[in-house]
């Protein structure tokens, strides 16, 4: 392709847009976000879309000059927090907004479902396009209010189509139609499972953590692994999901801990064991079995199928595990 091709984390802000005919290759989080803010200056912008993602509006608004003065207050501060914590947490008892069956996961499907046949009511033809096949919410959940708006425009076309190769003035989709553009722009995505990737980590044994993992990552709370003493993780393996700052908060008191246990009593490696370790990720994984993440085609599994991103339940739950499992997981030795 001989236009300007970049993907969405490295924008080249050099290139004129406006009037251009624009590919925008995948259509989830990130590409929501691109179509609605370069439409309106586009000449044409194709979209290729591999596989719909369930959407639904992200319910974001400014705060009234009243609301903000009632979050100056303490009092009214913590308990607006704790209402929107219970607000997500309610949804992740017993995992029940991952799994298929449940009435919280019907209701939220149900939701995404209205929310596209308000807004495609005149145009059948994209809301086929853009109605998911597998269950909610098998792929990560796209929340935007202007991306639905954005496919309805006359300079807007969906191309429900993976990318099968390019030319040098155009994107040929896999059923071989050939698509004149002028900019390719590739929301194509990042490497999830692929953690600490750019990190030489080395443990105890001469071994690195890649060559441990062999591309299976796993870890214990997604903070600690065998044969790595002293290391820690934020945002590690099966972390991801209900309110992610809340598990980023608990895994650094996690470690917090462990430091105050290596000062005040003359620690100088702390290890989880092997047998925690194994049993906490034999859980996890049965935990998985029943969700639409494992039926579905998403950027959480390894080659192998492996949920590795994922935590399944609730933030109370992933808190409580961590301040329960530490010290009687552990295993600690003294150096002279």
């Amino acid at each position: 392709f001989k236009g300007p091709t970049f993907h969405t984390s490295r924008w080249e802000h050099q290139h004129e847009l406006e009037g251009k005919r624009i590919a925008i290759v995948g259509t989830g989080s990130t590409a929501s976000q691109v179509l609605p803010a370069i439409a309106p200056i586009a000449g044409h912008v194709a979209l290729f879309q591999r596989e719909p993602g369930w959407v639904i509006p992200k319910g974001d608004r400014d705060f009234t000059a009243q609301e903000r003065a009632g979050f100056s207050r303490p009092l009214a501060y913590r308990r607006e927090r704790l209402r929107l914590l219970w607000q997500i947490e309610r949804g992740q008892i017993r995992g029940s907004i991952h799994r298929p069956g449940t009435k919280v996961n019907a209701l939220r499907e149900g939701q995404c479902r209205a929310y596209m046949d308000a807004v495609f009511k005149d145009r059948p033809d994209i809301l086929k396009m853009v109605t998911p096949q597998y269950p909610y919410p098998g792929k990560r959940p796209v929340l935007t209010g202007t991306f639905y708006p954005a496919l309805l425009r006359d300079n807007v076309e969906l191309v429900p189509h993976a990318v099968a190769s390019v030319t040098e003035n155009g994107v040929v989709d896999d059923v071989r139609v050939e698509h004149p553009v002028d900019v390719l722009v590739l929301a194509t995505g990042f490497q999830p499972t692929n953690y600490l990737s750019t990190v030489d980590v080395i443990g105890r044994n001469g071994v690195s953590l890649q060559e441990k993992w062999d591309g299976e990552p796993s870890a214990f709370l997604g903070i600690t692994v065998p044969g790595f003493p002293n290391f820690y993780m934020l945002y590690g393996p099966n972390t991801n999901g209900g309110e992610i700052v809340s598990h980023l908060e608990r895994q650094a008191e996690f470690v917090v801990r462990a430091l105050r246990r290596m000062t005040t009593g003359k620690v100088t490696a702390i290890e989880v064991r092997r047998r925690p370790y194994d049993l906490f990720n034999r859980w996890l994984e049965r935990s998985m079995a029943k969700t639409a993440w494992v039926v579905s085609n998403n950027y959480y599994k390894t080659p192998s199928g492996r949920i590795v991103t994922q935590w399944p339940y609730g933030t109370i739950l992933y808190g409580a595990l961590t301040k329960l499992l530490g010290r009687i997981s552990e295993t600690t030795r003294t150096i002279q």
